[in-house]
């Protein structure tokens, strides 16, 4: 089926009450009727919302009255009552007495209900996100409606609106849900989502430093903080956190912890779980938090709704204490986990009586991803899986040890939670095929009885299909028996229109590149895509682009979205151009990175897209500034030498690039209207030394042929003298250190008093690291002095 007739069939279908059924996962079965909502756009029903309802309910509400008047093109008022027809909106008194056989706490904190009663129908759910979570099922799952991103969504008109027999109950198999990414950020966006916005503490953090603060116990108690041996760390091949490596770091916080390090061999970072006296501090300081409230759990007579978690989690990164005490009871129990599950199952033996409904959370996560051998969680313990260093390209049902990992904290944990991964953090928008991994992970968790999810993904505004990742595993998180395939071609044909199939065919492509000779390792911290994707892939990539952009060019917003999503495989063309033009030349096949790079480049500085991280915590004015150390804004004019090039079979070092030598005083850039770009560097003095010289960059290894543009005057003439004035120009290379002359050749100017630039051709030559060209006024004037030589630029013809 193509994409087109995909969409036009789940739109004619999914209004059907069989499409409807087939979403579900549980059914009452208690007699239920048809509901006429609307005929021809007029309606008889009113929503009715209780008087005490909840914020969310009575957003729920609203919500619910806005789409119903796109949909039916007619108004619903909200009242707290009604006499005649209405839709219930939330778990009112009302509601409850219609619908006696609902267990409404069961229902909390997400759960649903819709179900037609007569001529009535209820959309309700658990406290405190079930009611919001039931409308926008009832909108898209019965309505038709989709919402596909912050800024685009589909909202169907139908003038009759009959609920056929609705009778739904449904409590979605991960109590949280989160996808942290740029949509989470919009607050109504994720309730369409059905995601867990709201949430009244950190989904997830390390608190070990506040719960057992260095400031506050370091001087006094060393012992109660992580032991660094001599030696690398087990897991640790750079000894990354050994002690010489710390040091520094404790030294630049506390001068006064560094000397107390240096002496004890302790470092205030983690615990020393094996202290007995350090445990009760962490203990003391958990309690007190939930008694006080702190950064990173309210007060918790103030704690509304659950999940309620009080993490004790440690810093992040492999660091662990390696104490004879802690390193014995590791190995007995064959996992790092061990003294943290210990460590909770003291705090949540202490917490049960005082605090029923909290839980203490623990990371699974790098040195402590391991289940024990012996010790288990107490039933209000919560194991928070985190899967960083695996293959992102596959589902982690693919992969061992994770898979077994999962397997075991899911038979022994009475709380699992999974914090996952679909994004490349070294750059969000590069192609990071593993756009249909999490289904397969989804159900693996599912399987293992995990409650709650978290997927790190995109933070800015251009990722790697970002938009349809979140629409696609979104659905997936609230129900895992959807199809990923599915609800990726419906994304994809209703948010590029007739873009869509090639774009689709990019993706499948993208996952092929990864697969092929038996698949790469995919990471999550992955800083090039050579390795997976060739010459050949990036070639079919970018003419798949160009095709999709043709698709959509009478439709400004559709290629607008287009050419966001092509913004990642334009950063690879340039991130990795000389080598692949290099491969192009080598290989004979075609090239069809961008014509003009330095464009492309300037062009991203404008960001169209307002992108403003490419990376966490970077924006993309950074990645400009480092791509303009490779493609330097052009700007002077093209020399004729090059008139017929391609921009990228020249290069142009200008006056701002060169480098004063001996003495900077006798250089300097100056205004010059015959300069290519209006100025010049401007040499002066009597000596013969070299005075300034401009480094060919690595990254222009290759052969060239070189020019140098300049020109000079003598200070003064004598009647009837036309000896004019000269300078020196040299091309040396020092490979192995050793500085050569490749060619030197003398500059001549005729004797007038404003001379023209000339263009000097010093001969093609194999330019590598070390590679310079020196400039220097002869001194040899008409009376024995020069005016000045002034530089325009030295330009390189590619001569391979």
């Amino acid at each position: 089926m193509s994409i087109r007739s995909f969409i036009y069939d789940v739109q004619m279908t999914v209004h059907s009450r069989s499409a409807l059924c087939a979403f579900l996962l549980f059914t009452l079965q208690t007699p239920s009727l048809a509901a006429v909502l609307a005929q021809d756009g007029r309606t008889e029903h009113v929503i009715v919302v209780g008087a005490d309802a909840i914020p969310l309910e009575k957003m729920a509400a609203e919500q619910l009255q806005s789409y119903l008047k796109k949909i039916i093109g007619a108004d619903l008022p909200i009242r707290d009552d009604a006499k005649g027809p209405a839709i219930h909106v939330g778990p009112t008194d009302a509601v409850r007495r219609m619908l006696p056989d609902v267990d409404w706490a069961s229902l909390a904190p997400a759960g649903i209900v819709i179900r037609t009663v007569g001529d009535d129908l209820v959309i309700a759910g658990g406290r405190h996100r079930g009611t919001i979570f039931a409308v926008y099922t009832f909108l898209q799952d019965f309505a038709g409606c989709r919402f596909w991103d912050t800024d685009a969504e589909l909202v169907p008109q139908r003038p009759t609106l009959v609920c056929d027999d609705l009778d739904v109950v449904y409590r979605p198999p991960f109590r949280m849900r989160i996808l942290s990414s740029k949509q989470f950020q919009d607050r109504t966006f994720s309730l369409k989502s059905r995601q867990s916005v709201d949430m009244e503490y950190p989904f997830g953090d390390h608190t070990i430093h506040r719960l057992l603060p260095p400031e506050k116990h370091f001087e006094a108690h060393p012992e109660w903080y992580m032991y660094a041996p001599d030696d690398d760390f087990q897991n640790d091949p750079n000894a990354e956190y050994s002690l010489a490596n710390m040091l520094p770091q404790v030294e630049t916080s506390n001068p006064k912890h560094a000397e107390i390090a240096r002496r004890t061999r302790r470092i205030p970072r983690q615990p020393c779980l094996s202290s007995s006296d350090g445990r009760q501090a962490i203990s003391d300081a958990a309690v007190a938090a939930l008694a006080n409230g702190s950064a990173f759990n309210p007060k918790y007579s103030d704690w509304k709704y659950p999940p309620k978690v009080l993490w004790v989690t440690q810093w992040d990164g492999r660091q662990k204490c390696e104490c004879d005490r802690c390193t014995a009871y590791v190995a007995e129990e064959g996992s790092y986990a061990a003294l943290w599950l210990r460590l909770a199952n003291e705090i949540g033996e202490r917490i049960e009586s005082q605090f029923p409904d909290v839980l203490v959370g623990i990371l699974s996560y790098l040195h402590t991803k391991a289940p024990p051998h012996t010790v288990v969680p107490r039933k209000n313990v919560l194991v928070y899986m985190a899967f960083l260093d695996r293959d992102h390209g596959r589902p982690v049902s693919e992969l061992e040890p994770q898979r077994d990992h999962l397997a075991r904290w899911g038979r022994i944990a009475p709380h699992l939670w999974v914090w996952d991964y679909n994004t490349n953090f070294r750059q969000f928008t590069k192609p990071h095929p593993n756009y249909f991994v999490q289904a397969g992970s989804i159900h693996a968790y599912h399987r293992a009885g995990v409650s709650g999810m978290l997927v790190q993904s995109f933070f800015g505004e251009a990722g790697d299909f970002l938009r349809m990742r979140y629409y696609v595993n979104a659905q997936l998180m609230w129900d895992p028996t959807k199809d990923e395939q599915k609800l990726a071609d419906e994304f994809l044909a209703a948010y590029y229109g007739p873009a869509a199939p090639m774009l689709r065919t990019h993706i499948d492509r993208m996952n092929d590149a990864i697969r092929r000779d038996g698949g790469r390792f995919l990471s999550c911290y992955a800083t090039t895509t050579r390795g997976w994707l060739t010459l050949d892939d990036l070639n079919e990539a970018t003419e798949r682009f160009e095709r999709a952009l043709e698709a959509v060019k009478d439709d400004e917003t559709l290629s607008f979205r287009v050419r966001r999503a092509r913004l990642g495989l334009e950063m690879v063309w340039l991130d990795r151009f000389r080598e692949l033009l290099d491969a192009s030349r080598r290989t004979g096949k075609p090239f069809h990175g961008p014509d003009d790079p330095y464009a492309l480049v300037e062009r991203m500085a404008r960001n169209e897209f307002n992108v403003n991280t490419y990376r966490p915590w970077r924006p993309l004015s950074e990645y400009v500034k480092l791509k303009r150390e490779t493609f330097p804004p052009r700007t002077g004019r093209v020399p004729e030498q090059c008139a017929d090039l391609a921009a990228y079979e020249w290069e142009d070092i200008q006056e701002h690039q060169f480098e004063a030598v001996l003495d900077p005083a006798l250089v300097s850039v100056v205004e010059d209207p015959k300069a290519s770009n209006g100025k010049a560097a401007k040499l002066v003095g009597k000596l013969k030394s070299l005075q300034v010289r401009a480094r060919v960059p690595e990254r222009l290894a290759g052969k060239w042929r070189v020019h140098v543009v300049a020109r000079a005057q003598a200070l003064g003439t004598r009647a009837g003298d036309q000896s004019g004035t000269t300078m020196g120009i040299d091309l040396r290379d020092a490979p192995d250190q050793a500085v050569k002359d490749v060619r030197r050749i003398t500059g001549s100017f005729p004797a007038i008093v404003d001379s023209d630039y000339k263009t000097f051709d010093l001969g093609v030559h194999n330019l590598g690291h070390g590679s310079t060209i020196w400039l220097r006024p002869n001194g040899q004037g008409a009376y024995g002095d020069q005016a000045g030589v002034w530089v325009d630029r030295v330009f390189l013809v590619d001569a391979r």
